[in-house]
């Protein structure tokens, strides 16, 4: 699993919530952008994808990044 995300982590749970919610299967959602294997990591194991490929599902789930995307609050900040 990967944390190089610029501090970001995907909420898993929700990516799922949204899909389901536009009654798309993970290979409906998947078709033309990524695998059918990367949604289910996205959605079970919290994998963050490239950002081209999290902007493209957004898109067509008509949501938000800060939708299913939030600030790891683990990453260290200067003060």
């Amino acid at each position: 699993m990967s944390r190089e995300a610029v501090g970001l982590r995907i909420m898993g749970d929700k990516m799922r919530y949204y899909r389901r919610l536009k009654g798309l299967s993970q290979v409906e959602l998947a078709q033309g952008i990524c695998t059918q294997a990367t949604i289910s990591l996205i959605e079970k194991r919290n994998k963050v994808p490239s950002m081209n490929i999290l902007m493209r599902l957004i898109d067509r789930l008509g949501i938000e990044l800060t939708d299913v995307v939030v600030e790891n609050r683990n990453s260290t900040q200067k003060h």
